[in-house]
């Protein structure tokens, strides 16, 4: 089950009584002394799929752009420790990913890893200056080449990343859970994967650690917002607040905790295998993955309990492997259902949403109380979000209380607008020349252009909907769009979405207004790039 917890304290220890209920033993002597390499070098390309992380689809040829930026820097390097001869027995293992070129992670990790026998690769040259896609590849590729030299339990494989380091960490993991069994994000506060259907599958496999120190502002972020995201959406997670540490990588003790309660979900994750789709020793390619995750989908349809699961895989097969048989069989069982007279699942997908919704509006809010200076962004933006979070939830409450409190949660936020300090609210929004939006979802217009309004909120720009196109987006409101637009521009958007749907975005100042295009709409059901 699911679960999270919040601890705050200057330091823990007592961890050896949680790992021996595991059945996992701690402090024993090691069958194989561990050596510890400064740098190894990845000795072929791997076939594990890395593009995905960056394009949101696994593609028979990898993107030429992120290809050449994945290359940049030369071979691929680590930093190791772990026996010569791995013999043949399955190895836990912890990848970690610093904010600086050079590795970080090691003195913190190294009591854990040499106690418990886990084998650990630092990434070399993959700091916070390094272009994404070759930072994403570095991960990817220390496993593929780990996996070479050693047999990995992917159930016991872990990526954990400081800072900007914890950002890709939880990027790679959130997006490639058939690989890993758990993250570890210090001082860097992880939400979510952004499509339902990706959720749906990390959060079957994925332990999610956030390791905070208490005075910095990952630690707001963390506790009002994304471990309670994270805890809705069936993520076991678990928070740990440090007491009086800023921006820092805590002690070993910390860690060891992390570690022992990311084992604790060991049997979980043993039992989520069951989908078909954990590729135990990366011998799976796109065909083999695509049909493993299709059948998964197909024995969930078969009990009525789990139809609305196995459709949401569906959506995960035609969104990922857009071009093969599987996602086009995918895509037949997905209309086959969409025309049957009786649908309950879609109450239960209503409803679900709404949850979600209901708690990101809930940690917004939280969020905008805030002042500036803990928050680390633009508070004008938190509250705008939040008011545009509660606004639609007015608008979707079904009992005459619960629009009474969304009313009553908007008007506490416009009070905390009016009274909030200039210098909050008037911060420079964020050049939109400058910003890449990531839409990938199966989602109707109205859906897609609300998403696309919380996102503007957030960079400073308010989003407004001209009364002359409201007929437009109703009249859409029963059709899908596949978006697959990974790292759009504001003009992308424009035209790959908003346009091809009969509408169009006219920018003046920090309003972004929606309008009826001069062309005719298009029905168009797909929009990939």
């Amino acid at each position: 089950m699911a679960g999270r917890t919040i601890r705050s304290r200057l330091l823990w220890a007592a961890c050896s009584l949680l790992a021996l209920c595991c059945g996992i033993a701690v402090g024993t002597v090691q069958a194989q002394e561990f050596e510890y390499a400064r740098k190894l070098s990845v000795q072929e390309p791997t076939a594990l799929d890395w593009v995905y992380p960056l394009a949101m689809k696994s593609p028979a040829t990898t993107p030429k752009q992120i290809a050449e930026e994945s290359l940049r820097g030369g071979d691929f390097t680590y930093e190791f420790c772990g026996p010569r001869d791995g013999g043949d027995r399955a190895w836990p293992l912890v990848i970690f990913v610093s904010p600086e070129n050079r590795p970080v992670g090691w003195p913190f990790w190294e009591a854990t890893c040499r106690d418990r026998g886990v084998l650990f690769a630092g990434i070399r040259d993959a700091g916070n200056g390094v272009v994404k896609a070759r930072r994403v590849r570095a991960v990817v590729e220390v496993l593929g080449d780990l996996r070479q030299r050693y047999r990995i339990d992917p159930d016991r494989t872990y990526l954990a990343g400081f800072s900007g380091g914890g950002y890709i960490a939880s990027e790679v993991a959130m997006a490639l859970p058939e690989y890993f069994g758990g993250v570890v994000s210090y001082g860097h506060s992880t939400g979510p994967p952004p499509s339902p259907w990706g959720r749906q599958r990390a959060s079957e496999r994925l332990s999610v650690a956030i390791v905070c120190g208490e005075r910095e502002s990952a630690a707001v972020w963390a506790k009002e917002l994304h471990a309670p995201q994270l805890q809705c959406l069936g993520f076991r997670t678990d928070l740990q607040l440090i007491d009086g540490m800023g921006h820092t990588m805590p002690g070993p003790a910390a860690t060891e905790e992390a570690f022992a309660w990311l084992e604790q979900g060991l049997a979980e994750r043993r039992g989520a295998r069951r989908n078909g789709a954990v590729d135990l020793d990366g011998a799976m390619g796109r065909e083999e993955m695509a049909a493993a995750w299709l059948n998964a989908a197909k024995a969930w349809l078969e009990q009525p309990e789990t139809i609305g699961k196995g459709l949401m895989q569906l959506q995960g097969v035609d969104s990922r492997w857009h071009d093969l048989p599987a996602a086009a069989e995918a895509k037949k069982l997905l209309e086959e259902y969409e025309r049957r007279a009786e649908r309950p699942w879609i109450e239960e997908q209503r409803r679900a949403k709404l949850a979600i919704d209901q708690i990101d509006a809930e940690g917004y809010a939280r969020l905008a109380a805030y002042p500036a200076s803990a928050l680390a962004v633009d508070r004008g933006s938190v509250l705008r979000f939040a008011l545009s979070a509660w606004r639609q939830l007015e608008k979707q409450a079904k009992t005459a209380e619960d629009r009474a409190a969304a009313a009553a949660q908007i008007a506490e936020l416009e009070r905390l607008t009016t009274e909030a300090p200039k210098q909050d609210l008037e911060s420079k929004p964020m050049p939109l020349a400058k910003v890449r939006f990531r839409m990938v979802a199966d989602v109707t217009l109205a859906e897609g252009i609300d998403y696309y309004g919380k996102v503007l909120a957030q960079l400073g720009y308010r989003l407004e909907v001209d009364e002359s196109a409201k007929s437009t987006i109703a009249a859409g409101r029963e059709r899908i769009i596949k978006l697959n637009l990974p790292a759009a521009s504001f003009s992308d958007v424009d035209r790959q979405f908003l346009r091809r749907n009969g509408l169009k975005s006219v920018r003046k100042g920090r309003e972004v207004r929606l309008l009826p295009s001069e062309a005719k709409a298009v029905k168009v059901v797909e929009v990939v790039e």
